[in-house]
């Protein structure tokens, strides 16, 4: 996997260990602090005309980033000047039974991402025989029994195939048989990603970010993924370096699938980053999933992605 330069560290680091599936559920938020509120909101304002995604985020005013993480964020294509049905400048606060408190108002804002679609390598290049390119974000040898080699990417840039062509180790492609990947439902997607079988015989190295002379060690901790964090970024096309988290997880309207546990990036991605990797440190934090045109990007958790995965695939892998 080929890094931009280095940035901002921290976080906290997961012991190394097995994956535990998520329960497979609308928006898992993890460290969210208004989940009640965000499932509500979410149930309510999906359904208008202008929105294409709904978070809990970082507030900006003017464009710019203030020290207010919990507002509701509205993603939209394009702000209208006078809409037939405009969004609420706040939204009331939610009890612990879901009931509206009208004692506590809680801040919106309207963000307009422009057209938001699927980035489809911050590591080695991936083509599937269909045509689609993306990116590997994670190479890695299985430390649990079952053993093999495997490289995650993004579900669409596995889509209709059951081979990955890896620039990695071009002697012997095609390197990776597609072992999982994730179908839509209902609409929706909960997690973009493809795990594929990689050949043993690969001579890359386990884990280790390309160009950076960084060795992965372990996964940030979920609570640790939020507004206001600093990640490392490894997108070979856009080549962004480094970039700020924006959102807790949300769900984002990209084409006409409903995508969940997306957490918003500042970050200009194009076409081809898809899969591309987050870190920070020695830790793996998210995967580039979507771009949109007003400048931002999408991410899912990557341990958590991979966790879904697992229990989705009924596959035994422990990546750390």
């Amino acid at each position: 996997m080929t890094a931009g330069k280095k940035g901002k560290r921290g976080g906290k680091r997961r012991k190394p260990g097995p994956c535990t599936a998520p329960t497979p559920r609308p928006a898992r938020v993890g460290a969210q602090p208004r989940p009640r509120l965000h499932h509500a909101v979410r149930s309510r304002y999906l359904k208008h005309p202008d929105v294409i995604g709904v978070a809990v985020g970082t507030k900006l005013t003017g464009g710019q980033a203030t020290k207010e993480h919990g507002a509701i964020h509205f993603y939209v294509r394009k702000k209208r000047p006078n809409p037939k049905r405009p969004l609420p400048r706040f939204v009331f606060a939610r009890n612990l039974d879901g009931s509206v408190d009208r004692s506590r108002k809680i801040p919106t804002d309207v963000i307009e991402i422009g057209t938001v679609r699927f980035a489809c390598g911050a590591g080695s290049r991936l083509d599937n025989t269909n045509g689609n390119v993306g990116t590997a974000c994670l190479l890695f040898r299985n430390k649990a029994p079952a053993g093999g080699m495997f490289v995650v990417t993004c579900a669409h840039v596995a889509r209709g195939s059951a081979e990955l062509l890896c620039d990695c180790c071009p002697a012997i492609n095609p390197a990776g048989k597609v072992a999982f990947q994730a179908a839509p439902a209902g609409g929706g997607l909960q997690f973009d990603i493809a795990i594929a079988g990689i050949d043993t015989k690969c001579s890359q190295s386990d884990l280790m970010v390309d160009g950076a002379g960084v060795n992965l060690t372990g996964f940030m901790d979920r609570s640790e993924i939020k507004p206001g964090l600093n990640v490392d970024c490894a997108l070979p096309v856009s080549l962004v370096s480094n970039a700020n988290v924006y959102s807790y997880a949300g769900a984002v309207q990209v084409g006409d699938l409903l995508v969940d546990n997306a957490f918003l990036l500042a970050a200009a991605v194009m076409p081809g980053d898809s899969g591309g990797l987050l870190y920070s440190g020695s830790l793996a934090v998210g995967m580039v999933f979507a771009l949109a045109s007003r400048g931002w990007a999408f991410f899912h958790p990557i341990e958590d992605a991979i966790a879904f995965a697992q229990q989705q695939g009924d596959m035994n892998l422990r990546v750390f």
